[in-house]
């Protein structure tokens, strides 16, 4: 129901996703029913990156600055290299989104911040399919599932994925 409530236009990951079905049970199709929610999302994150005139590497430049992550964890598993990072760094500067040597200003900060904003907001619609009560079941049920996994230490913090990691333990969520 909330993947049927998604619009493929213009989200290709989304629909390459949701077109793949859910044959399997269990969990496989949450899994699969998860990555397309996600994909949805991520594909609505790109539109509102796009629309800031923020590029792939500058977004993971952005992030860093403003989440204070090590580079290194999105540079290197983005697959950037250092000249692709100093020269997205050095758009950014040029913006005044962040300092010459990669730190964020204000205006950075609240750039990112309304990214986020914007994209939550452009990607609430499969979730409206759900009751108010629904959609607390389902975190609930979501928090049960992850919270093992979480405590599993097999997920670093931080990590190139971006998941944010509250202080008692399981996943923040933003």
């Amino acid at each position: 129901r909330m993947i049927d409530r998604g619009s493929a236009a213009g989200r290709p990951l989304f629909a390459a996703n949701r077109d793949l079905g859910s044959a399997a049970t269990g969990a496989a199709a949450l899994w699969q029913a998860a990555t397309t929610l996600r994909e949805h999302r991520g594909d609505w994150h790109v539109v509102a990156l796009t629309a800031a005139g923020v590029d792939g590497c500058e977004a993971h430049v952005l992030f860093t600055a403003t989440e204070g992550v090590d580079p290194a964890v999105h540079r290197d598993n983005r697959g950037w290299s250092m000249a692709d990072w100093d020269a997205a760094t050095h758009r950014l500067a040029d913006r005044g989104l962040v300092r010459p040597d990669g730190t964020p200003t204000d205006a950075g900060r609240s750039l990112r911040r309304h990214v986020e904003r914007q994209t939550d907001q452009l990607a609430l619609a499969p979730y409206e399919a759900l009751t108010g009560p629904e959609l607390e079941h389902l975190l609930a049920v979501l928090a049960g599932i992850g919270a093992p996994i979480l405590s599993s230490g097999e997920i670093p913090f931080p990590n190139p994925i971006g998941l944010p990691h509250s202080d008692d333990g399981t996943a923040s969520r933003t």
